[in-house]
């Protein structure tokens, strides 16, 4: 009787839709789930993920979104290659390093134009410049490509052998270490550390940028060739609402500050503020007249050539297949 029941129900409703149908009124369909992981732990700088669920933009292109912490762009590159995460975004030095082991990786956008990678300090430190790094000790975290082009930032400074770094390792971004003076300066993200000491310790700070050095893409939107060969409508969907959103959030700061506070009310606002300001100059600051997002073959190209000449990649990157425009 249950399984009469039962299937009287699915007929039921199938006649509903058929119905439905053939009077011309559409039937809503399931959004289809789908996860993006972000490049570290949640913050005001993934913000525009955040606006763009909570008005809708991702569920009005059948898209149901669920946005997951990250753990650095290693996990990112990981996950997404697997399969276990259908998109992600990820520091563009660490999808390249994935391309040269053939990793199933395929990037969809570019949101950082250049690096915010920075050597920071204390103003009294006296550091302004590489060469008053010589004699000085500087934290790096061995895992960050930041390490990798701190190391090129040396090289393109041309310090000469008389100039000795001590080098200290670090597990994070190195604010613990230069608040208890352990180290001198510290190399990180410029949007995170630097922000943390200026906003929550009141320190004045000092910032060498890599990108005075040398431009390179760095952060990407990812996701796996499965995804691209069999889910190209979502692939396409998805960037598209992502471009829209970080386009929208760097004209309205403060929605999707608000967006995200709301998501984690226990973050600190000025902080989160600080942070997304700073982020907001890295992402707009090499895309003068170019669409937020927006990648093409050549800019990669000069990218991974760059990369390989300061020693983030070793191999020579063929572009065919790493890649697709979203229009």
């Amino acid at each position: 009787m249950k399984n009469l029941a039962h299937s009287k129900r699915i007929l039921s409703g199938l006649a509903i839709t058929v119905s439905l149908l053939l009077l011309g009124i559409p039937t809503v369909s399931a959004a289809e789930p789908v996860s993006v992981r972000l490049n570290w732990v949640a913050g005001a700088e993934h913000g525009f993920f955040y606006l763009a669920k909570e008005k809708g933009w991702y569920k009005a292109e059948g898209i149901e979104l669920e946005i997951i912490g990250g753990s650095g762009s290693t996990m990112s590159v990981s996950t997404v290659g697997n399969g276990d995460t259908n998109f992600a975004l990820a520091d563009g030095a660490t999808v390249a390093r994935a391309w040269e082991v053939d990793a199933p990786i395929v990037a969809t956008g570019v949101l950082l134009r250049e690096s915010p990678a920075s050597v920071y300090s204390f103003v009294e430190k006296g550091i302004k410049k590489m060469s008053d790094l010589c004699g000085k000790r500087v934290g790096l975290n061995l895992r960050s490509t930041t390490t990798a082009q701190f190391h090129a930032m040396v090289s393109e400074a041309k310090l000469g052998g008389a100039c000795k770094i001590e080098e200290v390792p670090i597990s994070g971004g190195g604010s613990r270490e230069v608040l208890t003076g352990v180290v001198d300066a510290a190399v990180t993200f410029s949007h995170e550390d630097p922000v943390q000491l200026r906003v929550l310790h009141k320190r004045r700070m000092n910032e060498i940028l890599a990108s005075e050095f040398f431009q390179l893409f760095s952060l990407a939107i990812i996701t796996n060739k499965n995804m691209v060969r069999d889910k190209r409508d979502i692939v396409d969907k998805f960037t598209r609402v992502t471009r829209r959103a970080i386009a929208y959030s760097a004209k309205n700061p403060e929605e999707a500050l608000a967006a995200f506070m709301r998501a984690s009310e226990t973050a600190n606002i000025d902080y989160e503020r600080a942070k997304l300001n700073r982020f907001i100059t890295f992402l707009s600051s090499a895309n003068d007249g170019v669409a937020p997002g927006s990648h093409t073959r050549v800019e990669w190209e000069a990218s991974v050539n760059k990369m390989r000449e300061i020693g983030l990649v070793k191999a020579k990157i063929d572009m065919s297949g790493k890649y697709v425009i979203v229009e």
